[in-house]
């Protein structure tokens, strides 16, 4: 009656995990099919389950093929010894247990179980084998053994697998084996039994030689594994490396294959000593011929002359890293130009469209004020705050850009109802953009797009579809079309509601209903009378669910906000990478990567578009192969989307960190460290901080026009002057180009740290932020801004003041630094005219006066902007309890407003 209700338990428990797995496939299907990506929902389901399925038949075949030559290699009979009464009660139980149908099913059910674990740990691997058997060319043979790249990357992981996998089964195997015969075997008879041929000693021959045969094929693989991995100084095979392992290597690969014929022959002729020569004879090889050898090498040939023996191999090392990271193209521009005798006024004329886009909003500032000011309802929140550029007409300017999303979280304890959840808060509304470096009279960002419903500047920045289903926030389930509809947006006291009109998620019919129920474990999905067969669920609703439809591409941290064409959309940066690279140094677990793939996601309908960035990258060809359908050439992007395209900040660093070592190609310098760089430091707020790298607008040597660039300069190690810095295109044709402005040895370029250093001994500065903090408010240091500008560096830092019990950071100063001058004014213009030496200097011809945005400044247009800007000074009076300054706001509202009435009754 137990051993029967046990049996049910486990059929229903098996049944449950079976119904939730098969839910779980169900589900990602309909999720892939609503993306029309069927065919690459079945490729990934069934290449994890061939390769599962072929493997455990396989080790299945191998275990069960042990375990019946073992049954039957066992003796019949007994021999008495002393050990009788032993053998009596524990071996011989054990003997008849193990011979008779139970020990046999025993023994098909360890098989299975042993095949099911080597199943599952390959199959999680399963894009190993894809990628074996759709490798493609790289063209780009070793320097040593002549191998091209594609074998590394694509056919060296397989066989290393394959390897390793099959020598645990056989250990495995040869444990079992060996205690089994040990212990039901007599004694006796093994002691006897040496000398004339059994099928115990064909068996444990059998095993032991194919481990030495696995042995010698790990040798060989160990080859190609010098080339992939760090031995000295460098990455990759050096000297001792060529001259000496390699042989060993081979020389081990000879010995190993003859112990293993050694082993199998002696044992099949009963003699015992000839295996335990053969082992050791390998033993002994291994410490003399793979160790011993290469330390001698390595100590008397290649240390006592270390740079001579190794230059050959520390530029394949150069060579292979800078093509690994795509640093092989990066192209010097020279720092020295005509402008550096020029007059300042010259150079800010000049440069004005640089200047004019120099960033002073700080990520996190600007982040707390659009949250303050911007947020609008509690549930609201800005999550991430990015940068781009736009084009307002013949104007190209940087934008800050962050969408409101809407975070179910931040629902009142009383709000977070199943209805409220599921049902009715499924969406954000909505982005704002404000220019880099625009300040208000209060300190706050000037907008070019703000307020609920949206309100654009320039019609460059006008969105028609709102909604954000889509977002880093919504990681929640909804339904939508519902027949009490969906929260759209707050409109003073009451709230305005909506129905979705796009295509996105799966349609719910009642047996789906049920179908998702039963997988969210959520019964009200079925049970809820206001779902009706037009609702559609929407669900794996975040940018970063890109993963499951390419879960082998390793993903940006940042997706970033694109407002065009009317609508919001998302673009993730998906990067290639290997780990087998030959001679490429290893960083953070790769050796190879390439930014090949950009996806982009529609905010409202979910649509997820692959887009091939890099056709050149054979990485990307065979992902291409493997998933047709998944990846559309970039030719196919929209325009209005790929001027958006930025160099990802995730791959620039890692980048940056490797160029600092690997911009030196000369091989004796290199070998020397003698011109190693680092990141330098700044100082944001009261801390240190590594440089992160930042976009900004500039001019380039040799370029007509200013352009869209990720920079980042560089320091020497241990040192604080700046030595160079490092950029990445990301405009038009020239997108991800890099260049690298190295400054003379003879010219001393001030380093970031430097300058937060003058900033601090300048009297007149130091005294205010004292002052300022002393006075219940917190000074908050900016990014330290770095911008390339006539032969020598400009810095801007932007100051930030902040009330202790507030988070509304205020932009109040800004401070530039150049060629060792150091000013601090009110605005970003004030300070350059005085650090410059302009007279009466005038603002930058972009519309940084949002009042002149479209030339007509008395137009109805322009008055009416005029007026939403008063409006909002008010309204940020209002806020913080400036009633004086409330009610001026509000009088010159009111003479606006009977100015434009006057002016529409004359037109």
């Amino acid at each position: 009656m137990r051993r029967k209700r046990l049996l049910q338990i486990l059929i229903v428990v098996v049944a449950l995990v079976l119904l939730g797995s098969g839910l779980g496939i169900w589900s990602n299907f309909m999720w892939f099919s609503s993306l029309g990506y069927n065919r690459v929902f079945w490729t990934l389901l069934l290449t994890r389950f061939v390769v599962g399925a072929v493997v455990f038949l396989v080790f299945f075949a191998f275990f069960q093929a042990n375990f019946w030559y073992l049954h039957r290699s066992l003796p019949t009979f007994q021999v008495i010894d002393i050990h009788t009464r032993v053998y009596e009660v524990f071996i011989s139980p054990l003997r008849r247990i193990f011979s008779s149908k139970v020990g046999k099913l025993l023994t098909s059910g360890l098989s299975a179980l042993f095949a099911l674990i080597f199943a599952i740990g390959m199959s999680t691997r399963w894009e190993v084998f894809q990628k074996f058997f759709y490798a493609l060319p790289f063209g780009r043979p070793d320097p040593v053994l002549g191998k091209d790249a594609s074998f590394y990357i694509f056919k060296l992981p397989f066989y290393e697998l394959l390897q390793s996998s099959i020598t645990s089964a056989v250990i495995l195997m040869l444990i079992i084996c060996g205690v089994v015969y040990f212990f039901l075997a007599s004694s006796e008879f093994l002691k006897g039994g040496w000398r004339v041929f059994s099928p115990i000693k064909l068996h444990l021959a059998s095993l032991i030689a194919g481990l030495l045969v696995l042995k010698a094929w790990d040798y060989y693989l160990s080859i190609f594994g010098l080339l992939t991995t760090g031995q000295g100084s460098f990455f990759g095979a050096g000297f001792t490396d060529v001259h000496a392992r390699i042989p060993a290597l081979k020389i081990l690969i000879v010995i190993a294959l003859l112990a293993a014929l050694l082993v199998f022959i002696s044992l099949l002729r009963g003699k015992v000593l000839p295996v335990a020569t053969g082992v050791g004879m390998l033993v002994i090889a291994s410490l003399l011929v793979g160790g011993l050898y290469p330390y001698a090498i390595q100590k008397f040939r290649v240390e006592p002359n270390e740079f001579s023996r190794e230059k050959k191999y520390i530029e394949h090392n150069i060579a292979a890293t800078r093509y690994a990271y795509g640093l092989e193209g990066v192209k010097p521009v020279s720092v020295i130009t005509d402008e550096a005798e020029e007059a300042g006024e010259d150079i800010v004329e000049k440069n004005r469209i640089t200047l004019a886009n120099i960033r002073l909003w700080d990520f996190r500032p600007i982040q707390q004020v659009y949250n303050q000011m911007q947020q609008l309802r509690r549930y609201y929140s800005f999550h991430d705050v990015n940068v781009d550029r736009y084009r307002f007409g013949d104007d190209y300017r940087q934008v800050m850009i962050s969408v409101r999303e809407l975070n179910q979280d931040k629902l009142s304890e009383r709000a977070r109802t199943w209805v409220n959840r599921r049902l009715q808060y499924t969406h954000g509304y909505g982005a704002v953009v404000s220019p880099v470096n625009e300040v208000t009279a209060e300190g706050r960002p000037l907008y070019l797009l703000e307020n609920i419903p949206p309100q654009p500047a320039f019609s460059e920045v006008e969105v028609e579809r709102p909604e954000i289903y889509f977002g880093e926030l919504t990681d929640s389930n909804v339904v939508v079309n519902t027949k009490i509809g969906e929260f759209d947006y707050p409109s003073g006291e009451k709230n305005i509601y909506c129905s979705y009109q796009g295509n996105g998620g799966v349609q719910l019919t009642p047996f789906r209903r049920l179908l998702y129920a039963l997988h969210f474990k959520d019964m009200r999905l079925l049970l809820s009378s206001d779902i009706t067969s037009e609702s559609r669920i929407l669900y794996q609703r975040t940018v970063q669910d890109a993963s499951r439809l390419a879960p082998y591409l390793h993903f940006d941290s940042d997706p970033y906000p694109v407002v065009v064409d009317g609508r919001i959309f998302w673009i993730l940066d998906a990067y290639t990478v290997a780990s087998h690279y030959p001679y490429s140094d290893m960083r953070e677990g790769i050796n190879y990567t390439r930014n090949s793939v950009k996806v982009v996601v529609d905010a409202y309908n979910g649509e997820f578009k692959f887009y091939v960035s890099d056709p050149t990258d054979p990485m990307v060809g065979v992902y291409d192969r493997i998933y047709p359908g998944l990846y559309r050439p970039l030719s196919e992007m929209p325009d209005s989307l790929r001027e958006h395209l930025r160099y990802p900040v995730d791959l620039f660093k890692l980048q940056a960190e490797v160029f600092a070592e690997y911009h030196v190609q000369d091989a004796r310098v290199f070998y020397n460290r003698e011109d190693e760089w680092s990141v330098p430091h700044e100082k944001f707020s009261d801390d240190s901080q590594e440089i992160e790298p930042y976009y900004t607008m500039m001019k380039l040597s040799g370029e007509e026009n200013e352009e869209f660039v990720l920079i980042l300069p560089f320091t020497p190690v241990n040192r604080e002057n700046a030595v160079a810095w490092f950029a990445a295109r990301c405009d038009g044709d020239h997108y991800g180009e890099m260049v690298v402005d190295v400054f003379p040895k003879d010219i001393h370029a001030y380093g970031p740290m430097q300058v937060e250093a003058s900033i601090d001994q300048d009297g007149e500065i130091s005294s205010q932020l004292t002052l300022w903090n002393q006075h219940g408010s917190q000074v908050i240091r900016g990014n330290l801004i770095t911008v390339p500008l006539a032969g020598k560096l400009l810095y801007v830092e932007p100051l930030f003041l902040q009330a202790k019990e507030s988070a509304m950071p205020e932009l109040t100063r800004v401070i530039a630094f150049y060629d060792g001058n150091v000013v601090m004014e009110k605005d970003l213009w004030s300070a350059l005219n005085k650090l410059f030496g302009v007279e009466g200097g005038t603002p930058s011809p972009q519309p940084d006066d949002l009042d002149d945005a479209d030339d007509a400044p008395e137009s109805t247009e322009g008055l009416a902007q005029k007026a939403n800007q008063l409006y909002k000074k008010a309204n940020d009076h209002l806020r913080a309890g400036d009633w004086a300054e409330y009610g001026k706001a509000i009088d010159e509202l009111g003479k606006l407003l009977e100015e434009m009435v006057g002016k529409e009754a004359q037109d």
